[in-house]
């Protein structure tokens, strides 16, 4: 860093150090973990979520049963398989 504090090297894998020695590399690592972080979050667990979700039993067809809600937009592109009927 010099006297106007930009940066006039870029060492990447020096995550060590103070803060005034090496405050562009500090911002650089948190935005890049906070990055991966938001996009782990955002792609990744959804899949996730929907097997735990019907793993423990709570699924859009046990909370709504057709039955009873036949106009959520989940169950209106459904068939069912003994009668061939849309819900």
């Amino acid at each position: 860093v010099n006297d106007k504090n930009l940066a006039t090297e870029l060492p990447l894998l020096r995550v060590c150090g103070s803060a005034s020695e090496n405050p562009h590399m500090r911002a650089f690592w948190a935005s890049t973990i906070s990055f991966f972080l938001a996009f782990f979050g955002w792609f990744a667990l959804t899949p996730v979520a929907l097997e735990v979700a019907t793993s423990i039993g709570i699924c859009e067809n046990q909370l709504f049963p057709p039955e009873k809600f036949p106009t959520r937009p989940a169950y209106l592109t459904y068939k069912d398989l003994t009668s061939g009927l849309t819900y």
